[in-house]
């Protein structure tokens, strides 16, 4: 599944991101059970100040935590992680929330896509 948001805001607390998949949902429900392996994240425009982070949630729950700054994947990178990490039932949601600080820039013009990988449980 993919995610995104347009024209990033300040001030932003855990709001949902949304699926481009599907027009009615913001999470993805897993058919099998899992693992998240990865996630890779693209910003339209550099971050130049402040902090954008990307959370991935299973069953509203956070597990991972994606930091962009102006020094640390400043236009977008690659998180992975081990088999097992952090795990997911079949059935379980998977969902993205994104928080912003106030000094974030550039602010309200930006624009991210955020991709997850995950595997299949043995």
């Amino acid at each position: 599944e993919i995610w995104n948001s347009d024209n990033i805001p300040i001030n932003l607390t855990a709001q949902a991101l949304n699926t481009l998949l599907s027009a009615r949902f913001a999470e993805w429900t897993a058919t099998r059970a899992g693992s998240i392996v990865g996630v890779t994240t693209r910003l339209t425009a550099a971050i130049t100040a402040g902090t954008l982070d990307i959370d991935v949630r299973v069953n509203a729950v956070s597990v991972l935590t994606v930091t962009h700054t102006s020094a640390t994947r400043p236009s977008g990178g690659t998180v992975t992680q081990a088999v097992g990490t952090d795990t997911f039932a079949a059935g379980g949601k998977i969902d993205m929330t994104i928080t912003t600080s106030a000094d974030l820039l550039p602010a309200s013009t930006n624009n991210i896509e955020v991709t997850l990988q995950v595997t299949e449980a043995d």
